[in-house]
This record gives C-alpha cells, sequence and structure tokens, in this order.
C-alpha cells in the first residue's frame, strides 16, 4: 500500500474527502453530529489504535517462511457436498416454501369496499 502511495489518485481524493468529512463532522458541526472535540491524547490514542493493523501486518511479514510452514491450515473446498441436516434443513426448507396459491374467488379486491351495516352502502 504505501510502496506507490500517489500513484491513484482517485485513492488519494477518497482519503482526502473521508478525512475532510470526518475532520468537519467532528469538530466543525459537534451539535448537529452531537459529537464533542478531542484533545491530543484522544486523537493520538485513535491513531495508534487505528494502527494496529498496519503494525501487525508488518510483523506477519516479516514472519520466516520455515514457521509459517508449521501451520498447515487446510483451504475451504467450495465443491464439496454439504449435508442437509438440522438447521441447515430447515433453512432450506422454508427458504423454498411457497407462499400464496392460485387466485380463489374471494381474492377479487377490484369492487371491495368497506360497507355500512346499517344501509349496505360503502362508506
Amino acid at each position: 500500500m504505501f510502496a506507490q502511495f500517489g500513484h491513484n489518485w482517485y485513492f488519494l481524493l477518497v482519503l482526502a474527502g473521508e478525512f475532510a468529512v470526518q475532520f468537519a463532522c467532528t469538530g466543525l458541526t459537534p451539535g448537529m453530529t452531537r459529537t464533542c472535540s478531542m484533545t491530543r491524547e484522544e486523537w493520538g490514542a485513535c491513531l495508534m489504535l487505528g494502527s494496529t493493523a498496519l503494525l501487525a501486518s508488518a510483523l506477519l511479514k516479516c514472519t520466516p517462511r520455515r514457521w509459517v510452514d508449521k501451520f498447515k491450515v487446510g483451504l475451504v473446498d467450495e465443491e464439496r457436498v454439504v449435508e442437509e441436516t438440522g438447521l441447515l434443513k430447515r433453512f432450506n426448507d422454508v427458504s423454498s416454501m411457497s407462499v400464496g396459491g392460485p387466485a380463489a374467488a374471494d381474492d377479487d379486491y377490484k369492487g371491495a369496499g368497506a360497507e355500512d351495516s346499517a344501509g349496505g352502502k360503502t362508506l
């Protein structure tokens, strides 16, 4: 991500726009967004917490290959046939259920209207 940071202008535009909107929502219009301004310590804590994913990613990329080979992780087999038992069977039964059916004689709503019980007139 940081190797060619400025190579995609759309990315930079979206990043700058997001930063501006976030700053405007928290700093310029706190009454409308019901936010309060943050202190330097709070800003620093947010930046440190947000950057932990980048730090973890950098550490994982420095992991020796022989360590990775010790942890054999099986990939998901998309072609495997799943047995429909238990909750999955119930879900598939309900999701394939047909609601309604053929139109009955009393399903004609075109002439339907609320009738007054005394005079039989439509309200």
